[in-house]
């Protein structure tokens, strides 16, 4: 259960890493 929540939690990370540069890009 544990493991879950980080899984999902280090997956929300990735997708946030992947999706600042993009919009700092758009807004640079």
């Amino acid at each position: 259960m544990n493991e879950q929540r980080s899984l999902s939690t280090r997956h929300k990370i990735s997708v946030i890493n992947n999706v600042v540069p993009v919009t700092m890009s758009i807004y640079d």
